[in-house]
């Protein structure tokens, strides 16, 4: 029997009074509120808590700390108020935690991990931590890069390295173990783009019953781009004092590949570390950025921390009227007088959440945590609903007009959030990081080293360096905007969008497991006020106007059934949802309102590039795209995106994976998702028994991929033969250009299979610079004995029907080492490799849920609807 939750009546009076609808509600009562444990039992959950009580409890502890003076009264008055009216909103996990002072809760909402050591006893304390912190309520940032790749030797038992991918599976399994009250940690590995894992790195989500709980972001550098730009090599190394592994691939293999996921399986995403390094702040303090937090907003160092806070950009007055922007002081007063005056209280606000957490250490889970906050006090001031701030101003999302607009509205956010942390620094002392750099510089009589980032905002605000070297900086990292995804649903009204994204859709059903006891899934379906606002003009003007005595009562009870409508209501079968959609489709003009996955991807990187320039840290963003966009436009998006100078992007291509926003019925999304995963694992039964049968006849003629190869070193080419697409056949063999000169840019040709008298050659037919060139009995040419013996085997295992993916298995149970031949053959069928899983389709109702959604995946039973599941 699942608990029950209890309001009492004064609680349900104020939620009703300040929330517009349901779901808000549920997930405030669920994640935020705080129970009476007196009236509590094992079955049910008390609250009579209300949302005043709850917003009063958080700034009474926030403005309790130490570092606070006189002007406590004045500015806890401030913050209420904004946070009461919607204005400003802290991260979930400073209202959780402040709400419930007395529990180890930390405040922060997300760290990033850096494995230190390429050792069990590195790994597993870092195991510790992650799992201590997770039990924290924090969100995990995790890079793998020192963790020696899979194959290389190791002086125990094991003898070979099971690789980095292998040890993300417990960092994985920290999101099912330490949960955190309705929800469940959030989770990110990275990998450099150097590592010799990287191949397994990307392809590790395309097994849907594993990394669950992790997305993945590959960490790109500057380097590997130009590599990509010019066709050039790539090198994937490890190199250790005990440890020298290295071979060269070419860069567009390991970019296409990226791509390819991305487009596939919306993972994994990508992070251009040296620009997170370059625009930065901590950098110049000598904090060295290593990786990202859980949802890529916040680049930080070793143990970092991420303490969030947005501005609600509707409440901001509008500064494009009259086809004009006014965004100067004198232009428009009532723009800048707004951010004067929210902006300071709530970076005062932000910082005593900082200091809340040094005084209390009992709700730090790590030392190393704790002394990084007290150095650099890092904030993370960020925005949400701006898709609603530009609608209300008659701006499409994707336009020049908006890149204009927003670019005045973040330089300005960006001014006075730096104005309010150094008028900190003059009233409490700048961040001892701060400080301590100044004086080295100082004391050697060095320059102090800016990076690009504070370069920019030192020429565009002359003001802010001369008092930043003046007085210093309260705060290490200053903005950046997060997904406040939960965060917006703490709002009193339904926004149109979240964070910096553009609207979602017009209509939705929200996916949550957050407001159900037993943690089974409930489907909300959802109108955003503002779409709601719209409908309601539009019928209003048509009633008004309408003189057909039936077709005006129809119109009458539509707008009765929108006006009544509280905005959301839970919907688990979709029913009630298509009647209100019917009338939305109806009367609602599309064309004001585009949703996410029709925004020009390409207006949206600019957007980005011109926002990121102003912020210190990072935008959490997602590029949604049509479930027909072509694999090839991802490549491109990624070049716009590093041309732009983007700090990260993740692209989502609409049905590639499961969403937390569903556009369609939720009877119809789970047949769908049901449908998707059958698809992606192929529902092929293995045979019975072992079925004998022949392969196809071979062509005289077939077409070939092309493939060279380094290992160690030494250079080795590839020839694939394809039949119809697949792979068929494959010759092997160390490359010597002065036997077989084949350009490294010919990718394709022609084998040929000659018969004379009673015997047979496979000749190669290539072009160069439009010559035809014959190279003659190519297993003579290039293959020893035993190449020639290996190569027969496996294209007689392709040919017949084997999966390359099994053959690679065999390849690398048989030699782990995977040196020279094997090393080279293994890597090329990779590239071939058709993913098959299999299903028992038999007993498929779960035990937990009662449903028929029990799938068979890896030794593992997996339900599709409640997230049940049992292994082997």
């Amino acid at each position: 029997m699942s608990e029950q939750i209890i309001l009492s009546e004064r609680t349900k009076e104020s939620l009703d009074k300040y929330f517009s609808n349901q779901y808000n509600k549920d997930i405030f009562v669920s994640k935020y509120l705080k129970e009476n444990p007196e009236k509590s039992n094992k079955d049910s959950r008390f609250y009579d808590q209300t949302v005043e009580e709850c917003f009063q409890n958080i700034i009474d502890e926030a403005f309790s700390v130490s570092c606070e003076d006189e002007n406590s009264e004045k500015y806890k008055k401030v913050i209420f108020d904004l946070m009461y009216k919607g204005v400003f909103r802290p991260g979930g996990s400073i209202i959780n935690g402040l709400n419930h002072k007395e529990r180890k809760i930390s405040l922060m909402n997300c760290t990033t991990l850096m494995i230190e050591k390429d050792t069990l006893e590195s790994i597993f304390e870092t195991l510790y931590e992650a799992a201590k912190m997770a039990a924290y309520r924090q969100g995990l940032g995790v890079l793998f890069s020192n963790i020696r790749p899979r194959n290389a030797k190791v002086n125990n038992s094991a003898e070979i390295s099971e690789g980095s991918v292998h040890w993300m599976k417990p960092f994985n399994s920290i999101g099912d173990m330490c949960g955190q009250k309705k929800r469940k940690p959030a989770i990110l590995g990275a990998q450099i783009c150097h590592h010799p894992d990287i191949f397994e790195f990307i392809e590790c989500k395309d097994k849907l019953d594993e990394f669950n709980n992790m997305n993945l972001s590959v960490h790109i550098t500057d380097k590997f781009m130009e590599a990509v730009k010019n066709d050039d090599d790539w090198e994937l190394y490890f190199k250790t004092d005990e440890i020298n592994v290295s071979y060269t691939i070419k860069a567009r293999e390991l970019f296409d590949k990226i791509c390819h996921h991305a487009w596939k399986t919306g993972e994994p995403g990508i992070i251009f570390i040296d620009r997170m390094r370059k625009w930065s702040i901590q950098e110049a303090f000598g904090y060295k950025i290593v990786n990202v937090n859980a949802c890529s907003e916040k680049p930080l160092p070793d143990r970092g921390l991420c303490l969030l806070g947005s501005i609600n950009v509707k409440e901001i007055p509008h500064i494009y009227k009259n086809n004009k922007i006014l965004s100067n002081i004198n232009e428009n007063k009532k723009f800048h007088e707004f951010l004067k005056e929210i902006i300071y209280p709530i970076v005062r606000f932000m910082d005593n959440i900082a200091q809340y957490e040094i005084d209390h250490d009992y709700k730090s889970p790590n030392k190393k945590q704790l002394k990084v906050l007290k150095e650099l006090r890092e904030i993370g001031l960020g925005v949400t609903n701006l898709a609603e701030w530009l609608f209300d101003q008659g701006i499409p999302y994707d336009s020049d007009i908006s890149i204009k607009v927003c670019n005045e509205l973040f330089k300005w956010i960006c001014y006075y959030t730096w104005k309010a942390s150094i008028q900190l620094a003059k009233e409490r002392g700048p961040c001892p990081a701060y400080l301590k750099i100044r004086r080295k510089h100082i004391d050697e009589k060095t320059e102090f080293k800016e990076t690009d980032y504070l370069k920019f905002i030192f020429n565009e605000f002359p003001d802010l360096k001369k008092n930043f070297y003046s007085f210093g900086i309260r705060n290490g990292a200053l903005l950046s905007i997060a997904p406040t995804g939960s965060l917006s649903s703490t709002l009193p009204k339904l926004v149109l969008s979240t964070g910096i994204e553009p609207l979602m859709a017009p209509y939705y059903w929200r996916k949550t497991r957050a407001t159900n006891m037993d943690s089974t899934y409930e489907y909300y379906f959802t109108i955003p006020d503002k779409i709601k606002e719209l409908l309601l003009e539009k019928l209003e003007k048509m009633i008004q106007h309408e003189s057909d005595v039936q077709l005006k009562t129809i119109l009458e009870n539509d707008y009765n059934k929108i006006k009544n409508f509280e905005g959301s209501i839970k919907d688990d079968d979709g029913e009630i949802g298509k009647e209100y959609i019917k009338i939305i489709n109806e009367y609602l003009d599309f064309n004001k309102i585009k949703p996410a996955h029709k925004i020009n991807p390409y207006k949206k990187i600019q957007l980005m590039s011109t926002i990121q320039k102003w912020i210190d840290a990072a935008i959490s963003v997602t590029y949604n795209l049509p479930e027909d966009f072509p694999e090839e436009e991802v490549k491109k998006l990624y070049l716009e995106a590093y041309n732009h100078y983007l700090k990260s992007m993740t692209v989502y291509r609409d049905g590639s994976r499961e969403g937390i926003y569903i556009f369609i019925p939720p009877n119809e999304y789970k047949e769908k998702i049901k449908n998707l995963l059958k698809k992606d694992i192929s529902c092929i039964k293995r045979p019975e028994d072992i079925l004998y049968h022949c392969s196809p006849k071979r062509p005289d003629e077939l077409p070939c991929d092309i493939h060279h190869c380094m290992v160690k070193g030494k250079p080795w080419i590839v020839f694939i033969g394809k039949f119809k697409g697949k792979p068929f056949e494959i010759f092997a063999g160390e490359y010597d250009k002065n036997i077989m000169h084949v350009p490294k840019k010919l990718k394709n040709g022609i084998i040929k299979r000659v018969k004379e008298k009673n015997k047979t050659k496979y000749n190669l037919e290539i072009k160069i610079r439009n010559s035809k060139v014959i190279y003659e009995d190519i297993p003579k040419l290039f293959m020893n004995e035993e190449f020639r013996t290996a190569t027969r085997l496996l294209s007689l295992s392709m040919r017949s029907g084997v999966y390359p993916e099994f053959i690679v298995q065999q390849i690398k149970k048989s030699n782990p080492e995977l040196t020279d031949f094997y090393a080279v053959v293994a890597r090329v069928l990779n590239k071939y490799i058709t993913e098959v899983k299999f299903i028992n389709k038999k007993q498929n109702k779960c035990p937990n849920c009662n449903n028929e959604s029990l799938i068979r995946e890896g030794g593992c039973q997996k339900c599709l609807e409640c997230g049940y599941s049992r292994c082997d």
